[in-house]
């Protein structure tokens, strides 16, 4: 909700035809092997002329993968960084500075459209998240990849320097066999590039809100989405770990229609525990402290129930346990406030820093929760400068400074499956 990036049908798949030995030899057959070797040939010319068609698999014949069995682990601090806004020395200095305020994880988006501007469906430039990753290990600190953003070229448009419109970029690419197909190939060239160097890949964000899912949010789009990148990312690597794009709030009637849309869907939905293997949740509560509970914050949106109290985050994890997935666990991936009004209104950066400590006790309370993101760490974006808890001059707010002196207490050791 607050992040800093809001900067028809395709060829259906053809069954192989059967073993000619299987028919009789019969002269009344003559024309249909003849109208059957023309069918074989144009089908071989239209995989010639699209490579990529012929190497990338269908996800109906991936899996199944089921989720993988999460134990409690320690409980994961974590800011985001963009590390296109940095050089290698802001880079240096931004990631030193959350490993002194005890940071042990870091967020950050593998932008479809940036990572391929200006090339070729498949070429990418990986200089800034390698650089990230580099410099990320060499301080012991997880990282987070948010997966979304897409090229202009995937709904039509010429391939050209610069960056798409948001309406393009925040277009999600489900709306043709060949779009999932070039969604899926990105997210299997990412996890390929970085497996299990990556803490966890998020697919998507916010897909419930009309921000970043246009023109409305749908959650059958996003099944294909989620179903579609899961399958393709744990082909390539069955280790990695894969959380659905966060929802904006707690929105309990999306995530309760996502569920039903899957399963109606999707045969193997259960099979592959419904696509993801942590639940992504943005709690945002506008303008209001952590600890308060209202009904004021409790709305019917499109979908049914949202509960912007930010404790509602359990009501999330009951949907989980009410269709048998109360093992998942929780990460809370962005929340804040900024000290300038934007869809919230404004909260002083003194009253934020006591937020910031209420909102990291809650969460840590509960072993569902893997870790919180508080957004934002810093950002050279004046737009959102109200968020970002470093200024553009590298200065601490009250709000960093509280965060440097929480002392967590679930640990030690890394997140692992228990299996």
């Amino acid at each position: 909700m607050g992040n800093g990036a809001r900067h028809p049908d395709g060829p259906p798949e053809r069954t192989p035809p059967r073993p000619l030995s299987r028919y009789p030899r019969r002269p009344v057959l003559t024309g249909l092997l003849a109208v059957l070797a023309c069918i074989v040939t144009v089908a071989v010319v239209l995989i010639a002329d699209d490579p990529d068609a012929a190497r990338s698999p269908t996800p109906a014949d991936l899996g199944p993968f089921p989720a993988a069995e999460l134990a409690p682990g320690p409980f994961e601090v974590t800011l985001g960084l963009n590390p296109t806004e940095l050089t290698d020395a802001e880079l240096e200095r931004s990631l030193d500075l959350a490993v002194d305020a005890g940071v042990t994880q870091i967020q950050s988006g593998a932008t479809w459209w940036y990572l391929n501007r200006d090339r070729q469906p498949r070429d990418y430039d990986w200089t800034d998240l390698d650089r990230l990753l580099n410099a990320a290990e060499a301080r012991d600190l997880r990282v987070v990849l948010r997966l979304s953003g897409s090229p202009g070229w995937v709904h039509g448009e010429p391939i050209s320097e610069g960056t798409p419109p948001l309406e393009t970029i925040w277009r999600p690419p489900v709306y043709s066999e060949d779009q999932l197909r070039h969604w899926g190939d990105f997210v299997a060239d990412v996890v390929s590039r970085y497996g299990v160097r990556v803490a966890f890949y998020e697919l998507w964000n916010e897909p419930n809100g009309v921000d970043f899912w246009r023109p409305d949010p749908d959650p059958a789009g996003f099944a294909s989405l989620l179903r579609t990148g899961y399958l393709r990312a744990k082909h390539a690597d069955p280790e990695v770990l894969i959380a659905n794009g966060g929802l904006s709030r707690n929105d309990l009637g999306y995530l309760e229609t996502l569920y039903e849309e899957l399963r109606n869907t999707y045969p193997d939905a259960e099979d592959n525990g419904h696509f993801f293997d942590i639940l992504g949740v943005h709690p945002y509560s506008r303008d209001v402290a952590p600890t308060t509970v209202t009904d004021d914050l409790v709305t019917s949106g499109e979908f049914g129930v949202i509960d912007e109290n930010f404790t509602a985050f359990t009501r999330m994890h009951d949907v989980l346990v009410d269709h048998g997935e109360g093992d998942k666990l929780l990460y809370l991936g962005e929340y804040g406030f900024s000290t300038t009004r934007t869809w919230m209104d404004p909260v002083p950066d003194e009253r934020r820093a006591r937020y910031l400590v209420e909102a990291f006790t809650i969460a840590e309370r509960h072993p569902y929760v893997m870790g919180l993101n508080w957004y934002d760490f810093l950002t050279y974006d004046d737009t959102q400068a109200g968020w970002a808890i470093v200024d553009g001059d590298g200065r601490p707010t009250a709000t960093f400074e509280a965060l440097r002196e929480l002392e967590p207490q679930r640990g030690p050791g890394p997140l692992r499956p228990s299996r």
